[in-house]
């Protein structure tokens, strides 16, 4: 198997922009490139949703 049969790729900005296309300041601390707490919530759920999608593979069943 390639690395990449392992991998599944994440696309965190259209979790963390707003409509238009701009960063949700929300999401972000005041230097406008580090995720703020709200941001990470966001970030990490995604990673969550993921990971659970992919729980049977990645563990041959289902943990959850």
């Amino acid at each position: 198997k390639l690395i990449e049969d392992y991998m599944v790729l994440l696309n965190p900005g259209e979790l963390l922009m707003k409509s238009n296309n701009l960063p949700n300041r929300a999401y972000f601390r005041t230097d406008g490139l580090h995720m703020s707490l709200a941001g990470y919530v966001v970030w990490g759920g995604e990673v969550r949703r993921v990971l659970m999608e992919h729980e049977e593979e990645l563990y041959g069943t289902k943990q959850y």
